[in-house]
């Protein structure tokens, strides 16, 4: 759990991930230059944390894409697509990942 400090109101995100909770290393990565304060809790305004929570939800969105694409097609193959095309962009990889994905193995 990623615990934001809003406006002087806690507030938490959560990104699960294969059943575990990663959304402080992920948040934490990258915090895009928010601040973490004496209790560790990011430090942002309502437009920050409302970011975090849309790239969470994509993210977990597009995680269940290549869940469904590895079932499908075998964890290697999709793996290397997903490997091959992602740049690290929290807002434009779920898009184009998914887009690879559909364009190598078609929509399901």
């Amino acid at each position: 759990m990623a615990t934001f400090m809003v406006n002087g109101k806690e507030k938490e995100l959560r990104y699960n991930f294969g059943g575990i909770d990663i959304s402080n290393d992920f948040i934490g990565n990258t915090n895009h230059g928010m601040k973490i304060d004496n209790e560790g809790c990011f430090v942002a305004d309502q437009d920050d944390f409302n970011w975090w929570q849309d790239i969470i939800k994509l993210h977990e969105n597009m995680d269940k894409v290549i869940d469904d694409y590895k079932y499908n097609f075998g964890r290697a193959q999709v793996s290397e697509v997903v490997e091959d095309t992602a740049t690290g962009d929290y807002e434009q990889d779920p898009g184009i990942i998914t887009n690879a994905l559909i364009e190598v193995f078609g929509l399901i």
